[in-house]
C-alpha cells in the first residue's frame, strides 16, 4: 500500500466525526451487551431494570458504556464551539504574520520568485474555472498576484499537482485563473506534486538558492516552512487567506455549537496531524529564515468600553439652624 495513501486514509479517521462516531458506537454495543448479560443474570422474577440485583463487577461494562456516551457528546459539543477551534488556529497561524510589504526593508528583498502552494480543486467542465479551485486556493492565488504586483520582476511559481485520474493538476487551473485575473507574461506550473512535501522537493531544482517568497495559507505555513527548510531552501514566509488572527476579543456566541466548526477543526487537525507526521520522519528542517524582517504586529485585545457611573455629591451635612433656635425657645418656655 503507497505510504502517501495510508498517511491519508488514517487521518481521515482522527477527525472529529469520526472519532465521536467510534465512541458512541462502542458505547452502544458496550451497553446491548450489559443489558443481555444482566438479563441472563437476573433472578426469576426480578424486573430487568432492577441492575442492583446483579452483582457490582458485572454491570462495569454498563457503566463503561454510559461514561463514552457522555463522552463523546461533550467532545462533539467542544469540537463544535469557536473556543477551541479558533485557539487551534490562532496557535498555527501566530507564527508567521503577514509581512509589512509597506516597510522599506521588505521592498528591498527583490524576490526572484513568488510562489504560490495550492489548496486543491474540484474539476467539473460545467462549471465556471473560479468555481472549480477551492477557496483556498483562491485566497493564495490573489494574494500571490498582489505580491507579485509589489515585485514585478519576480517570477510566478504555482504549485499542485493531479488530484484525481482525468482531471487537470490544480496548478493548471489556477495558471488559468491568474491570466484571467490580468497576469501577465509566463507562469512556472509544477504539475506533478501530491503533498507539500514533494512541493518543496520539486521545486529544488527551479529555485536552487535564489530568494523566493512562499505564499499559503496562515495555518498552513508553519508546515510548509519545515518542509521547504527541510530540503535546504530558505523561503520568506507570506501568509494569505488568514482566519482567526489576530486574537479577537471573546464572544458569547464562541459557545454554541455550529457545523462550520466541525469542517474548521477537520483543517485544522489536518495540520498538526500532518506536521508531526512529517516530523516523525525527519522531513522537518530548521527553519531559519530572515527574522528581523518587520511583519504586522497583533493588536492588543479591546475590552469593551465601561463609561463610569458619575457618582452623586454627597451634601455636606449642615447644621439645621431653624430646627435648633426652635429647640432653644422651646426650652425656655
Amino acid at each position: 500500500m503507497d505510504l502517501l495513501l495510508f498517511k491519508k486514509v488514517v487521518s481521515q479517521f482522527l477527525h472529529p466525526v469520526p472519532v465521536v462516531l467510534t465512541i458512541l458506537l462502542m458505547s452502544w454495543l458496550l451497553l446491548v451487551w450489559s443489558r443481555w448479560r444482566n438479563r441472563s443474570l437476573l433472578p426469576s422474577g426480578a424486573d430487568v431494570m432492577d441492575d442492583y440485583s446483579v452483582p457490582k463487577k458485572k454491570r462495569r461494562p454498563g457503566c463503561l458504556g454510559m461514561a463514552l456516551f457522555f463522552t463523546g457528546i461533550m467532545l462533539l459539543y467542544w469540537c463544535s464551539t469557536g473556543l477551541l477551534v479558533n485557539q487551534l488556529f490562532y496557535t498555527l497561524e501566530r507564527q508567521y504574520p503577514p509581512l509589512q510589504f509597506e516597510d522599506a526593508k521588505v521592498r528591498e528583498l527583490e524576490p526572484e520568485f513568488i510562489v504560490i502552494l495550492s489548496g486543491g480543486h474540484v474539476y467539473y467542465p460545467e462549471r465556471p474555472i473560479t468555481s472549480r479551485i477551492a477557496g483556498a486556493s483562491m485566497a493564495r492565488l490573489v494574494e500571490g498576484l498582489r505580491i507579485h504586483k509589489l515585485f514585478p520582476n519576480s517570477k510566478v511559481v504555482i504549485t499542485g499537482g493531479v488530484m484525481k485520474e482525468g482531471w487537470p493538476s490544480v496548478a493548471a487551473e489556477m495558471g488559468e485563473v491568474a491570466k484571467i485575473l490580468g497576469l501577465e507574461g509566463d507562469v512556472i506550473l509544477e504539475e506533478n506534486a501530491r503533498n507539500t512535501r514533494e512541493n518543496a522537493k520539486l521545486l529544488k531544482t527551479v529555485l536552487q538558492d535564489k530568494p523566493f517568497i512562499l505564499v499559503t495559507s496562515g495555518y498552513h505555513m508553519p508546515r510548509a516552512m519545515g518542509l521547504f527548510h527541510g530540503q535546504g531552501l530558505n523561503p520568506i514566509a507570506s501568509s494569505a487567506d488568514i482566519m482567526r488572527w489576530p486574537r479577537t476579543n471573546y464572544k458569547h456566541d464562541q459557545l454554541l455549537p455550529r457545523g462550520g466548526n466541525l469542517a474548521n477543526m477537520n483543517t485544522a487537525l489536518h495540520e498538526y496531524i500532518g506536521y508531526l507526521w512529517a516530523m516523525m520522519r525527519g522531513q522537518i528542517g530548521r527553519v531559519s529564515e530572515l527574522e528581523s524582517l518587520p511583519v504586522e504586529k497583533e493588536p492588543e485585545p479591546q475590552l469593551e468600553e465601561i463609561i463610569p457611573i458619575p457618582k452623586e455629591d454627597k451634601a455636606e451635612d449642615k447644621p439645621d439652624t431653624e430646627s435648633t433656635d426652635e429647640k432653644k425657645n422651646f426650652v425656655e418656655r
